[in-house]
């Protein structure tokens, strides 16, 4: 390393030896010549020569274009019938926006609901703006398709062993510093298989969403989980106060945009249209991988509290009452 750091690496070369040096390798009828001309070059790290990731690109190629595959939420499809071009993908992260009352929240808690119930997925929950018992309780609404009464206990025990199995959440209500989310987030990915992660909200933070600094280092925190665990991180933020509320908000009305919307990779947007009743959209206004940014009209269910394309679908159980588990 020493003569490496005097010559400089781009003058060097690495020999590998079949022995422990060039002594002994001339001891054991080693022929060195090929072994110097066999020499690597002493590339910084992360520098390699793309021939010798063939394999990497290979497996790439082999598992087709990236912005096929992912997840489309809840099957959605478009007006020809063919599923929307837009995908939850691993090692990603969305931020979700839209005025108060659009239905944020509650959108993230059916995705999971949803991701667990259809999938078998595991996901982690750090909502910090109602309990934890209130979150759980609408996801069982979700799943069910319906609430239920207080004399259904043998059903809630068939969901719980089914669904509320594969989440983790974290049980706090309040502020919580983002280190912390961080923190049990990548315990919940190692120790249970979570992967789906939500943060509700960025605003519940010790994040100052009104300083760019705090702001920018927060995405690169955020990107860094993602990039790191291979989870799909969620993350509800606000719009910026003082806009038409008859209009949604888009990527560059996020509170503290700039830094965030900038390395997520998709930022999609609930809005509710004014003067109806449970009437919205599932906008996206931003899909890193593939550029697409389609729409869907969505219907409110009270009694499931799901997202419908289609006002008069049959609202099912995401979970078998039955004993074998999904």
């Amino acid at each position: 390393d020493y003569l490496i750091k005097r010559l400089g690496a781009d003058r060097c070369l690495r020999v590998k030896l079949p022995h422990k040096d060039a002594n002994k390798c001339l001891q054991e009828g080693v022929d060195l010549k090929e072994c110097i001309e066999m020499a690597e070059s002493i590339d910084p790290s992360g520098i390699r020569t793309g021939s010798s990731m063939a394999d990497k690109v290979w497996n790439t190629i082999r598992q087709g274009k990236r912005e096929e595959l992912g997840i489309v939420p809840f099957d959605w499809v478009d007006g020809n019938g063919h599923p929307i071009k837009f995908r939850f993908r691993p090692g990603e992260g969305t931020v979700i926006t839209g005025y108060n009352g659009s239905g944020k929240s509650n959108f993230a808690y059916l995705l999971m609901a949803w991701l667990i119930c259809t999938r078998g997925d595991k996901c982690f929950i750090g909502s910090y703006e109602e309990s934890a018992s209130q979150i759980l309780s609408i996801m069982v609404a979700h799943a069910m398709g319906r609430r239920l009464t207080s004399n259904e206990f043998s059903i809630f025990k068939t969901i719980s062993s089914k669904m509320l199995a594969n989440i983790v959440i974290h049980d706090f209500e309040g502020s919580v510093r983002h280190k912390d989310f961080f923190e049990n987030a990548h315990y919940a990915v190692r120790r249970h298989g979570a992967q789906f992660v939500l943060l509700d909200s960025a605003t519940t933070t010790d994040v100052n969403l009104e300083d760019k600094s705090q702001v920018d280092a927060f995405a690169k925190e955020c990107q860094s989980f993602w990039r790191k665990s291979g989870a799909h991180l969620l993350m509800i933020c606000h719009p910026r106060k003082g806009f038409d509320e008859s209009k949604p908000p888009l990527k560059m009305d996020v509170k503290g945009s700039g830094g965030l919307t900038d390395l997520f990779n998709n930022v999609v947007t609930l809005h509710r249209s004014p003067g109806t009743v449970g009437v919205g959209s599932f906008i996206v206004s931003k899909q890193k991988c593939g550029g697409m940014m389609p729409t869907v009209h969505t219907h409110y269910d009270r009694e499931s509290m799901r997202l419908l394309q289609d006002e008069d679908a049959e609202v099912k159980p995401w979970v078998s009452l039955a004993e074998n588990p999904f």
